[in-house]
């Protein structure tokens, strides 16, 4: 296989398939990807930070994402819409670039 595949089923814990896979194919990197921490339509904890100051407020994820990725986010006081990255449990806004 060009993509290599998997050897330890510890290797496939924080992933999910991409579709189905019939049983006893051998799993390949192209047929499973990292689960989504966040759903699109779920609500969220939008933050941006900077040095000491912190603020929070709550939105809504426009796209699905894993650790790391960045999405879209709707703020839901200002109904604005923002890119921001997924950080745990929140969504960090205002941070472009890092």
């Amino acid at each position: 296989l060009r993509t290599g595949f998997y050897r330890e089923l510890d290797s496939l814990k924080e992933l999910e398939a991409r579709g189905f896979i019939r049983s006893g194919t051998v799993l390949s990197r192209m047929q499973v990807q990292k689960r989504k921490s966040i759903a699109a339509g779920n609500p969220v904890q939008l933050v941006v930070a900077h040095d000491v100051l912190k603020i929070s407020a709550r939105g809504r994820a426009l796209e699905a994402g894993s650790e790391n990725d960045w999405i879209r986010v709707e703020n839901i006081a200002t109904r604005k819409i923002v890119r921001g990255r997924i950080r745990g449990d929140v969504v960090m806004v205002g941070m472009e670039g890092t």
